[in-house]
């Protein structure tokens, strides 16, 4: 038992010391393993980067530590057995085994105590929330009151040709709450969103067969860790995930081959057949997120 410390610790360090030196090689972005450890890879890929790393490293560690702990048992249990009348012998047995019980109890409470307090803990995210300067997303405090955004037209207007032109198949979620300041929960805007965002929705309704599209998720940044993405003047949408027939028109070509850009998540791409445009669907709920299940869209990477 005195050497289980040891080597789990040697392990740690050698196992962080090649994901560090590959993470920092890499800038710390998503890459190809040579012998990719059970858990480490990202979902439906064979790439990795270093939260999920080190995250699948983790539980990988504590499986290595029950099964060495139940080895450590059963030691125990052998030399208590072979013992015979030996107190020494029979003492020495017992405190294998308790040691390796408590340890075995510590590794998994310890791990049980960060997931209870926050599932975020032992996810190992490195990334920091993106800052928006209020310059680059809504001047003015008032939005749905504001005539025009970034994008040249304002809440209302927007709204108006996106529904319009969807032919009644788009709709917005929460009896169409429109956001009247900066900073508002559980509201929705489209204040200045760009236009290849309109015109991309909008063709979606015009090609997707029975599809009832809801957009949950405009340019309203404050209400999203996507803080980059979701501003006026983007051409990013969330759309919900309620609608069988939209899911199906997304994942009928199956996964991308690019899983690079747009958010975190399972990547399908759908062909703009209005205008040829590869359109990014992103199924944020694989990446851990604690929001309703949704469709993150980039009308355009940029």
């Amino acid at each position: 038992m005195k050497y289980l410390a040891p080597i789990l610790a040697g392990t740690t360090l050698a196992l962080l010391g090649g994901v560090l030196s590959v993470g920092a090689a890499e800038t710390i972005g998503e890459y190809t393993p040579l012998a990719p450890l059970p858990g480490t890879l990202i979902d439906g890929t064979t790439a990795t980067n270093l939260p999920t790393y080190l995250a699948g490293m983790m539980k990988l560690l504590i499986a290595v530590a029950g099964s060495l702990a139940f080895l450590m048992m059963v030691i125990g249990g052998t030399e208590y057995v072979a013992a015979g009348i030996t107190p020494d012998a029979k003492g020495h047995a017992k405190e294998k085994i308790t040691n390796a019980i408590i340890g075995l109890i510590l590794t998994l409470v310890s791990y049980l105590i960060l997931l209870s307090i926050n599932p975020r803990l032992v996810e190992f995210n490195l990334e920091l929330p993106a800052i928006v300067p209020k310059s680059e997303a809504i001047l003015e405090n008032n939005v749905s009151g504001s005539p025009a955004g970034p994008g040249g037209l304002g809440d209302s207007a927007i709204r108006l040709r996106i529904i319009s032109g969807g032919n009644d198949k788009i709709t917005f979620n929460r009896d169409n709450v429109e956001c009247a300041e900066i900073g508002q929960k559980n509201c929705t805007t489209v204040y200045g969103l760009g236009e290849q965002a309109i015109k991309g929705v909008i063709n979606l309704a015009a090609y997707c067969t029975g599809c009832k599209i809801v957009i949950t998720g405009g340019t309203e940044y404050w209400n999203h860790s996507e803080g980059t993405a979701h501003k006026p003047g983007g051409n990013v949408l969330d759309l919900s995930k309620n609608d069988t027939a939209l899911n199906t028109h997304i994942t009928k070509n199956g996964l991308a081959t690019n899983q690079t850009g747009c958010a975190k998540g399972k990547h399908y791409e759908v062909t703009d057949q209005a205008t040829g445009d590869k359109i990014v669907y992103v199924d944020e709920e694989t990446a851990g997120t604690n929001n309703a299940p949704h469709w993150h869209v980039c009308f355009s990477r940029q």
